[in-house]
Order: structure tokens, then sequence, then C-alpha cells
């Protein structure tokens, strides 16, 4: 997972730059990609399935470790390192569904927190576009959400689904609270539309002049 050291200015402040992408750590992130295609084709057989999983999740370790190691870290990786996570997780969610038996409403609940950030695609079209466009890291609760999505894939391709049906309702509520975070600060980027108003900031008074020392007064005679 990659950070980017503009992630607490504007969203607008690093353009997305294809060329930061050319090195190791942007290599294992691009490989989501391919990985996410091949799940499908793959997820009928078990034992290469869990394999290719534990493979995208080391590729999501090494690229922001070896980033921050080699000073790589880049606003392009991590933007796509949440992106390429998302496509590949709803790969293998509807891979799961087609070849597990796995009830297809549970995936309402998986993603719940992509559902509700669905909203921000249209405002987010013209910022990719241009090239901009703000990386939104995890918060807690959004890392418990992913954590407890992976554990409920594993056991649905380890042949015990009960530990799924039992997590999907968790992950659906979670899944809520962190888009609703992930909402209120999207909403705080758009003019007119902050829900909580920023405080202004206070006007510094202007200094006074330093007033002279009484000269004392002249002798006479």
């Amino acid at each position: 997972m990659q950070r980017t050291p503009h992630a607490d200015r504007g969203p607008e402040s690093a353009r997305l730059s294809p060329r930061d992408l050319w090195n190791l750590s942007g290599v294992l992130t691009l490989s989501r990609f391919p990985m996410a295609v091949v799940f499908p084709f793959v997820a009928p057989h078990r034992e290469a399935a869990i394999g290719l999983y534990v493979l995208m999740g080391l590729t999501d370790f090494f690229d922001g470790y070896i980033a921050r190691k080699r000073g790589q870290v880049s606003h392009i990786g991590a933007v796509l390192d949440g992106w390429l996570d998302k496509i590949f997780h709803v790969n293998a969610a509807w891979s799961l569904v087609i070849y597990y038996d796995m009830p297809g409403w549970w995936m309402l609940c998986w993603f719940s927190r992509e559902i509700v950030q669905g909203v921000q695609i249209p405002f987010l079209v013209g910022r990719f576009a241009q090239g901009r466009v703000r990386p939104h890291h995890a918060t807690p609760i959004g890392k418990l959400t992913t954590w407890l999505l992976a554990a409920a894939i594993f056991s649905v391709l380890f042949g015990v689904p009960i530990v799924a049906q039992a997590l999907t309702p968790v992950i659906g509520l979670l899944g809520l609270a962190a888009a609703g975070g992930y909402l209120r600060r999207f909403l705080r980027e758009l003019p007119g539309l902050d829900p909580q108003p920023r405080p202004q900031p206070r006007p510094q008074p202007r200094p006074q002049p330093r007033a002279h020392p009484l000269e004392p007064p002249a002798r006479m005679g």
C-alpha cells in the first residue's frame, strides 16, 4: 500500500505522472491488474485461487514497503493502489459467486463502502482527465473492513463459508461507517458543500507603535 507525501495538501496539489511508476514498487502495484483479470479463470481451481490471492496481498504490502525504503513514493502509485485493490476484490467476489455457490447478495455487504463512494465518480472524472486527483488513505475502520473482507474470501476458498456468512453483515456495517468518513472528507473538498464549516482564522491584532519614553523637563537657568 503506497502513500504519498502530498496526502495532506489540497486535491490538486500533485499531478499524476505515469513516469513515477517505472520502478519496482510501481511494477508491483500495476501487477495487481493482470492478477484481477486472471483470477476468474483460475478460481475453479481452489489451490491456484488461494495462491493468487496470497500473491496479490504480498504485492499490496511490498509495493508500499519498497516505495518508502527506496524513496519511490509517488502520487500516482497511491491513487492506483486503492483502485486496483477494489478491482481485484470485486473480480474475486463474483468469481466466488459463480464457482463456489456464494450468495450474490453478500457482495452488497462486502462492497457497501465502494457503493457509497460511487457517488464520487462523476466528480472525479474531470480530475482524472486533468491528471489531478487526491488519494484517500484508509482509516482504521477502513483497514479493519479490508482485513475482514480478506478473511471472508479466504473462508469461502477454504470451504468454510459459515465464517464468511457471520462476517458478511459486520463487513457491511463497517464498510458503511468507513464510507461515511471518506464521503465527509470528500465533501469538504467541494466548494459550497462542506457539511461542517471550517473555523475561520482569527484576525491578528495590528502591532501598536511603541511609545517613546517621556523626556525629562529641561532645567531652567
